[in-house]
């Protein structure tokens, strides 16, 4: 497994967890992935310089998370596996002209954004996409303004065959992809026998199931029309994890709750071995 590979399954564990966990419990959640502890604490160090996790508390006693930053990108793509708004689109488009940023990292953050939301290029630095759901289509065209030298909400002028969009975005071949992932799901459901393995397969299916959605925007069904494998991937991964969640749940547990148990007793209650304490004899009442 390369370096890029190991850091996605140690996000992953931690996106699944959901709430801070130590070395100790990472590297046993990590254990039955087949890394090992050196590897994980080698791209830990990675993952917190890179700003993906955050690093708390001393330093015998790291914690690490998602970061705030990662965590909106992890609602953003878990929000695609819902089945969406039900708003018709009304066939307006949302248009953008950039006035990109001078600095060359700035604008590449700010292409992948335009291209995480759906926005294609159909012009030098002019992108556009469905003006839907018309809410967020408003509210993005204002928060862009700052970036753009216009941005348009409107209809194109002369009819603009589906056809073409669906062949702008791929989406035959999305739809394919989505359509051997359903069957893939099935595959690894099938082969779950206890709760490790239900965590290990929720770990594998939702990492096929992001790498996959997180390329695919989020469109009206107008476009997809009788294109409907992405919407039996959204039924197919709902039914699936509401099958795994309670199993994996629980292995995760059995390894996060150990750190009660392993607190040392305090000084207060702690007892010679080998010897009970005597009660002290009650005080007469003055």
């Amino acid at each position: 497994m390369n370096s890029a590979a190991t850091r996605k399954r140690i996000f992953g564990v931690l996106v699944l967890v959901g709430q801070p966990v130590s070395t100790r419990e990472l590297l046993a959640l990590c254990k039955p992935l087949g890394l090992s502890a050196t590897n994980v604490k080698s791209h830990l160090t990675r993952l917190v310089s890179e700003g993906a996790l955050v690093r708390t508390g001393p330093r015998r006693a790291y914690r690490y998370a998602i970061s705030p930053r990662r965590q909106e990108i992890v609602d953003a793509v878990s929000s695609r596996l819902d089945t969406g708004p039900s708003e018709p689109w009304d066939g307006h488009w949302l248009i953008v002209a950039l006035k990109p940023p001078t600095d060359r990292i700035d604008r590449r953050r700010l292409r992948r954004a335009l291209w995480f939301e759906g926005f294609r290029p159909c012009g030098p630095d002019t992108y556009l996409r469905p003006a839907w759901p018309h809410a967020w289509a408003i509210a993005r065209a204002h928060a862009l303004v700052s970036v753009a030298s216009a941005c348009v909400i409107g209809a194109l002028v002369g009819a603009l065959h589906m056809g073409q969009v669906r062949k702008l975005y791929r989406l035959a071949s999305m739809d394919a992809q989505a359509r051997r992932l359903v069957r893939r799901i099935s595959e690894i459901a099938d082969a779950v026998t206890d709760v490790e393995r239900a965590f290990k397969a929720r770990l594998t299916v939702g990492g096929l199931v992001v790498g996959l959605v997180s390329h695919i925007p989020s469109l009206p069904r107008e476009i997809w029309d009788d294109l409907t494998g992405v919407r039996d991937l959204q039924v197919a991964y709902s039914r699936f994890d509401a099958r795994m969640a309670g199993r994996a749940d629980a292995y995760v547990d059995a390894i996060v709750s150990q750190r009660q148990r392993l607190k040392p007793p305090t000084s207060r209650g702690r007892q010679r071995r080998g010897k009970r304490r005597r009660a002290a004899p009650e005080r007469p009442a003055r």
